[in-house]
């Protein structure tokens, strides 16, 4: 299986540049492929909120490049259906959404660019286990 892209967004700013520096870097520490958006102009759901990046987090980019956070065979995880023994399956898809938008609907792109995350996110990073590919 491939890896995942790291995604940078830059509209030029220093700021922004600092954020596509931090992603080559992870990119390369993950031997990932990296994917850069940039962005000319203030998109118009944004431009109201204009001045306020610390409000945009890791999910808003996540959605608005790839889709929805997470799903199962390309639907929603609350359509899958399982039968017989599997039919709890789905509540683990769920639980599994509820703990990534946990962490990506916390983190912004601007404490990204500071090189400083919330501290119950880097707290989830102290796990030796964190850092294996299972």
């Amino acid at each position: 299986m491939s890896a995942k892209p790291i995604v940078a967004c830059t509209d030029g700013s220093e700021e922004s540049l600092r954020a596509v520096e931090w992603a080559a870097r992870e990119a390369a520490l993950r031997g990932a492929p990296m994917r850069i958006v940039s962005a000319a102009a203030l998109l118009p759901r944004m431009a109201e909120r204009q001045g306020g990046a610390d409000v945009d987090t890791v999910a808003d980019v996540i959605r608005a490049v790839e889709g929805p956070l997470a799903s199962v065979r390309g639907a929603p995880p609350e359509e899958a259906e399982y039968a017989g023994a599997a039919s709890a399956l789905p509540r683990v898809w769920i639980a599994v959404r509820v703990n990534l938008r946990r962490v990506v609907e916390q983190v912004t792109i601007a404490d990204i660019a500071r090189g400083a995350i919330p501290d119950a996110i880097d707290a989830l990073t102290e796990d030796p286990g964190a850092w294996v590919t299972r």
